[in-house]
C-alpha cells in the first residue's frame, strides 16, 4: 500500500513533469559519461528501468495501466529524443560552427543508406564541394579537406576514431588494426615494418613473379578459346593467391580451381557490411551477436585458422609475412600465438587482395577507355623490354617514369581507402589545435582521400580526369590526352595531397609490396597481350572489364 500510495502523491501534471525529468537526467548522464550500449545494465536501468519508474507515477490518471505506461514510455522516449536533437542543433554544440546537411547535425542513420548504395565517396565530395573544406558530416564527426594540415591530423597523438570500433569484432583476436592506442599500434607495428622492409619486398619478388607468370598463362588459356574474358575476377584471384603466399605460405589456388569453397565472396560480405557498420559502432557489439551475422565470419574465421595452423605444422620454406607476424624466427617456440597469427593473416589478406585487385581492375579501365595513355605505356615497355628479349626485369620497373605515374594517376582517381582515414584526439589529452581549430577529445576527424585528390587547389586541370602526364616532368607531358592545344597550361601536382596509402605512424605497412605487385602484372600483360575491350561492352566498373580475347595475342608472343 505504501508504494502505491507513493506513486498515487503526485497530480497529473507533476507526474507527467517528473517523465520530463527522468528523461533529462538520463540524457545528461548519458553526455557526461558516455556510456555505451555495450554496458548493458547500465543501458537496461537508463533506458527500461528508470522510464519504467517515472511512468508508475502515471498509473492512478489513466484507466489502464497499460494506457498510462504506453504514454510514459513515449514521453520519456520523445523527450530523451528531443534533448539530444537539441543539443546537437544547438549553437552550443562544439561543432556548431562547422557548415554541413541538418540530418548529418542530428545523425549519422542518414549515412547507411549512403554507405549501402555505394555512393559514399560520391556524396562526401558533393558536400565538400557545397560546404567548403571543413564539413559536419555527423553530431560529432567532421570530414576535413585541407592539404596544409594532413601531418597533423594524421599524427600519432591522433589515433584512429570511433569508426574503427566497428569495424573489429570485440571477440576477436588483436591485430594491428584492433587497436584505437597509439603506443599499442605501435608495438603491433614492428614486426610489420620488418616484413615489409625494402630486403624483404625483394624477396617477396620471386614470388610475385611465379603468380603473375601463372596469370599469364591461364589468360593466355582462355584467349586461346576465344573466350570472351572479364579480366576483374582474375586480378582478384591473382591477389588472393599471392596474399595467401604470404600470409599462410601457399593457402590459395584461385587461378587454378576457382573459389570452389565461396571464400571471396564471404570476404567481400564482410567488407561491405563492416563498411555501413563502422558507422553505429556502438551497435557492433551487438550486431556480432546474432547468428545470420556471425555466421559467415566464422566461417572464414575457420578457413583462415586451418591455414594458419596448416602453415605453421609445414614450417617456413621462405621468409613470408606469416614468419615475421607469427615469431617464427623466435628460438622460444612458445612464442607462437595462433589466435594473433590467425587475426594478421586475416587482415593481410583481406587488407593485401582487394585493395591491389580493385587499384588493378581501375588501372586496366583507364588504360583500356584511353587509348592514347595504353599505346603510351606499351610504348615505354616496349622499348625497354623488346618482345624478343625475354620478359619483363621487375629490378627496372621503378624507373619507368610512365608506368608509375599510370599508377599514381589511378590511386589519386581511385585510392583504395576513399573515405575511412578516420582518426580522434588521443584519449586523455582534452583535444587538440590543428591550425585555427580546436577539437575536442573523442570528436571524429575524417580525412576522404577520394575528395582530397580531386580538389582542384592540389590537382589541376581536369581535376576529375585519368591524365597520368600531370606526374611527369613539363617537358613530358602531352595535353592533346585532354584534348587541349597549348602545352603552357598551368598544372598543379601537389604530392604533399597524395595519400593513396594514408601517411604517418598508421600509414600502410604495405605500400612497396602493393606497388611491386601492380607494376609486375601490368608489365607482364602488357608485354605479352594486346587487349581491347569486347564490342557492344557498356563500360560499368561494378560489372568488370570484358576484353575481346580475340585480340589477345600479340604476333611474338613469347611464353
Amino acid at each position: 500500500m505504501h508504494a502505491l500510495s507513493l506513486f498515487s502523491s503526485l497530480d497529473l501534471r507533476d507526474a507527467l513533469v517528473f517523465v520530463l525529468s527522468g528523461a533529462l537526467g538520463t540524457y545528461l548522464i548519458y553526455k557526461k559519461y558516455e556510456i555505451q550500449p555495450s554496458s548493458y545494465l547500465i543501458t537496461l536501468s537508463l533506458l527500461a528501468v528508470t522510464p519504467f519508474f517515472c511512468s508508475s507515477f502515471l498509473v492512478s490518471h489513466f484507466k489502464t495501466t497499460t494506457l498510462a505506461y504506453a504514454i510514459g514510455f513515449s514521453l520519456f522516449y520523445a523527450s530523451l529524443l528531443s534533448n539530444i536533437i537539441i543539443y546537437r542543433l544547438s549553437p552550443w554544440h562544439p561543432l556548431a560552427k562547422y557548415p554541413g546537411p541538418l540530418l548529418a547535425k542530428v545523425s549519422k542513420y542518414w549515412i547507411i543508406r549512403v554507405v549501402r548504395r555505394g555512393e559514399l565517396h560520391r556524396t562526401i565530395m558533393d558536400l565538400h564541394r557545397i560546404y567548403g573544406p571543413y564539413v559536419r558530416t555527423g553530431p560529432n564527426e567532421l570530414s576535413i579537406v585541407d592539404a596544409d594540415n594532413l601531418s597533423a591530423l594524421l599524427a600519432p597523438d591522433m589515433p584512429r576514431g570511433p569508426i574503427w570500433d566497428g569495424r573489429v569484432n570485440p571477440d576477436a583476436p588483436a591485430s594491428l588494426i584492433s587497436s584505437r592506442s597509439s603506443k599499442e599500434h605501435a608495438k603491433k607495428r614492428v614486426p610489420w615494418n620488418h616484413a615489409f622492409s625494402s630486403a624483404s619486398i625483394r624477396e617477396y619478388q620471386v614470388t610475385i613473379t611465379v603468380r603473375v607468370r601463372q596469370l599469364v598463362g591461364e589468360l593466355k588459356k582462355r584467349a586461346d578459346r576465344g573466350e570472351a574474358l572479364n579480366i576483374v575476377p582474375w586480378l582478384s584471384y591473382f591477389a588472393f593467391d599471392f596474399m595467401g603466399d604470404m600470409a599462410f605460405g601457399g593457402a590459395f589456388e584461385f587461378m587454378s580451381d576457382g573459389d570452389k569453397e565461396g571464400i571471396i565472396g564471404l570476404m567481400m560480405e564482410r567488407i561491405d557490411s563492416s563498411a555501413w557498420q563502422q558507422h553505429i559502432p556502438w551497435a557492433t557489439r551487438l550486431l556480432l551477436r546474432l547468428p545470420f551475422v556471425t555466421n559467415k565470419i566464422i566461417k572464414f574465421r575457420r578457413f583462415t585458422i586451418q591455414c594458419a595452423k596448416q602453415r605453421h605444422t609445414r614450417g617456413s620454406q621462405y621468409k613470408d609475412l606469416f614468419y615475421y607476424l607469427s615469431n617464427e624466427g623466435s628460438d622460444d617456440p612458445s612464442k607462437f600465438n595462433l589466435t594473433e597469427a590467425v587475426a594478421n593473416g586475416e587482415l593481410a589478406i583481406i587488407a593485401g587482395s582487394d585493395t591491389t585487385s580493385t587499384t588493378l581492375s581501375g588501372v586496366f579501365y583507364y588504360l583500356l577507355t584511353n587509348p592514347k595513355c595504353y599505346n603510351r605505356l606499351q610504348a615505354e615497355l616496349d622499348s625497354v623490354f623488346p618482345l624478343n628479349e625475354g620478359e619483363p626485369d621487375p629490378s627496372k620497373f621503378p624507373q619507368l617514369t610512365y608506368l608509375n605515374a599510370v599508377i599514381n594517376e589511378t590511386l589519386r582517381l581511385q585510392p583504395p581507402l576513399p573515405t575511412t582515414l578516420h582518426r580522434a584526439p588521443e584519449k586523455g589529452s582534452g583535444g587538440k589545435w590543428i591550425g585555427k581549430h580546436f577539437f575536442n577529445e573523442g570528436t571524429a576527424i575524417n580525412v576522404p582521400p577520394y575528395v582530397l585528390h580531386r580538389d582542384e587547389r592540389y590537382f589541376s586541370p581536369s581535376t576529375d580526369s585519368f591524365w597520368p602526364d600531370r606526374w611527369l616532368v613539363p617537358e613530358l607531358r602531352d595535353f592533346s590526352v585532354l584534348g587541349k592545344e597549348n602545352n603552357d597550361l598551368p598544372v598543379i601536382t601537389n604530392t604533399s595531397a597524395f595519400i593513396p596509402f594514408s601517411i604517418g605512424h598508421a600509414n600502410c605497412a604495405g605500400k612497396r609490396l602493393a606497388l611491386a605487385e601492380m607494376r609486375t602484372v601490368i608489365a607482364f600483360l602488357l608485354h605479352h597481350f594486346d587487349m581491347c575491350l569486347a564490342e557492344g561492352i557498356n563500360i560499368n566498373m561494378s560489372l568488370g572489364l570484358v576484353l575481346n580475347t580475340s585480340f589477345m595475342h600479340k604476333q611474338n608472343y613469347q611464353p
